[in-house]
């Protein structure tokens, strides 16, 4: 299984939008698809109509030993792509993780066993922490989300120096598999700067494709629902295909339109 975390230290860049639809992309390809929410906030769940608060099985208990990971699964609206969300919870268990040994690898040891599936996308919370830490060794590969503004371009940069951290200290690697930007403006100057000095930075890793700023993903979130399947011919649902098939060479059975 191809195990990518998404990631980036700044909130609101779209980490949990790019995980639902690169993942429901992958899963209109034919390809068998988990989720994880590494996020207290518990928005990759809600974000696919499931009703968090009141979950008795999420990757809290998972992580805690109190049931295996294909216990905690649940359908999404998506064919093909099943989730194991978090809650609130997920924050005090955070908390007890600490007095565990190798706290770091314990959600990599959760996947490890875990088959049926070609693709695990791992979102994660905008901070510096165990959960982040532990979804960074669970993966391979990162994907970084990333808007046009200083902020962010200060997490992206934060979340490069933690994954060496993590690359020194536990001998794991992490590779960048995309950075990609979303809500892009190509009007602003500012969005010109910044898309400028990540393509100094990070060259052929950062994507062609650019998500565009776009008021159905909002209204997607709100009802529940990948791009896909509320706006299947909006500007967002053709922006995250086409950064399907340029990260992940996929392409699904029917065709969008732009």
């Amino acid at each position: 299984m191809r195990t990518i975390a998404v990631c980036n230290q700044k909130g609101g860049v779209g980490k949990t939008t790019t995980t639902i639809n690169l993942g429901t992309a992958l899963a209109r390809a034919g390809k068998r698809v988990l989720l994880i929410d590494m996020d207290p906030q518990g928005q990759l769940g809600i974000g696919l109509g499931i009703d968090v608060a009141n979950l008795t099985s999420t990757v809290g208990q998972v992580l805690e030993r109190r049931g295996g990971l294909l216990d905690a699964l649940h359908s999404t609206p998506q064919e093909g792509m099943q989730i194991c969300p978090s809650n609130a919870q997920l924050a005090q268990v955070e908390k007890g993780l600490h007095q565990r040994r190798a706290r770091e690898l314990l959600l990599q040891k959760c996947i490890g066993g875990v088959s049926g599936f070609e693709f695990c996308l791992i979102d994660t919370p905008p901070s510096v922490g165990l959960l982040t830490e532990n979804a960074l060794c669970a993966a391979r590969e990162i994907i970084i989300p990333t808007t046009p503004s200083y902020y962010a371009l200060e997490g992206t940069f934060g979340l490069l120096e933690m994954t060496a951290s993590i690359g020194e200290e536990l001998g794991h690697a992490v590779e960048i598999l995309a950075v990609l930007l979303t809500q892009y403006d190509p009007r602003t100057r500012i969005t010109r700067e910044i898309e400028n000095q990540l393509q100094e930075f990070f060259d052929s890793k950062l994507t062609k494709s650019r998500i565009r700023i776009n008021t159905k993903l909002n209204e997607a979130q709100m009802h529940h629902l990948p791009i896909f399947q509320y706006a299947p011919r909006s500007r967002g649902a053709f922006d995250y295909q086409a950064a399907a098939e340029e990260i992940f060479g996929v392409r699904p059975s029917d065709v969008l339109g732009r």
